[in-house]
This record gives structure tokens, sequence and C-alpha cells, in this order.
């Protein structure tokens, strides 16, 4: 029950950022414009560990969405546009969570990026997302850092979970 709970709440949350997701015109940090949907689709980004030490909560997290997606595409997509999931692989690494993000935002033209599912992973890749304008979501990234720097919030990432400090105290209690 707690697995399709889960399942359930991310793939109500991307339906939710995507509902902002329809074709428009859009500037990148280089000044230049591109479409931020192609055709009848729109595409989202999977910057997700597929291999490496955390494999096993990357590829639950692309089961979870790639339903989700096939169920909305069912229902008629979103915003009469079918929804196209696009993946990268970070390796479970940082360095590559970077690669993967730039990867999905540069060549796949993605309008917002699901992931990474670690801390660590979701902190690399969120400066890229930041500098390109494109909302990122980690669905599990508990770490205060993913969407505050220096005290202030980053406006491009999100998180669908609890932070580090409540589920502390909630334990502790």
């Amino acid at each position: 029950m707690k697995k399709i709970v889960k399942l359930a709440g991310v793939g109500v949350l991307v339906l939710s950022l995507l509902t902002g997701c329809g074709a428009k015109t859009t500037t990148n940090s280089g000044g230049g414009t591109g479409s931020s949907s192609s055709g009848g689709e729109i595409k989202i980004g999977g910057n997700l560990e597929l291999t490496g030490g955390v494999a096993t909560y990357g590829t639950s997290v692309k089961n979870a969405v790639t339903m989700a997606f096939e169920d909305q595409n069912k229902k008629g997509g979103v915003l009469g546009k079918q929804i196209k999931f696009i993946t990268a692989d970070n390796k479970s690494e940082a360095g590559e969570s970077t690669a993967a993000a730039t990867k999905l935002i540069t060549q796949d033209k993605v309008v917002a990026i699901i992931g990474a599912v670690t801390s660590g992973n979701t902190i690399a890749a969120s400066q890229v997302a930041t500098d390109n304008k494109i909302p990122l979501l980690s669905p599990t990234a508990t770490n205060e850092e993913v969407t505050v720097k220096d005290g202030k919030v980053k406006p491009w990432i999100f998180r669908s979970c609890f932070l580090d400090p409540f589920q502390g105290r909630v334990a502790a209690t």
C-alpha cells in the first residue's frame, strides 16, 4: 500500500509540474530561444540513477513516472499533447548528474526534469537547471541545500518529500 501511495504521489506531482509546460518560446541562459515542446508532445527529462550504487531507487522512479505518463497519455495527454519521458543515467554520481542534466536540456530539449533521486546528485544538477531556467523536481532528495543556497530559495528547484531535519525530529519523537 505504501508503494502505491508513493507512486500515486509522484504521478500527481509530475502532472502538476506539466500543467505549465505547453508549447511556448523560451529564452535560455545564452540568450537564445527555443521551443519548449515539439509537435504533439511535451518532453520531460529524467535525470536518474539507473546504474551504480543507488540504481534501485532511480529505476523505481523511472517505472513510476513511465506508468503515470502512459496513463495520462491514454487520457489525452496534457494540454492536448502527449508526454514523452526521456531518461539519462547519472550512474549514481554527482558529476554524471550534471552531465545528464546538461544533455537533457541542450540536446533533448526537455521543458522540465524529474530527478535526481539522491540529494547530492540533485544538488549537482540544480545549477544547470537554474542557469537554463528549467524546473527540476526531485521526488526524494531530502537535504536542505537541494532547494536553498546561502539562505536563498532556488527558484527552479523543487522536491516532493520531507527534509532531513523534519524526518529526524519525527524519528526522535
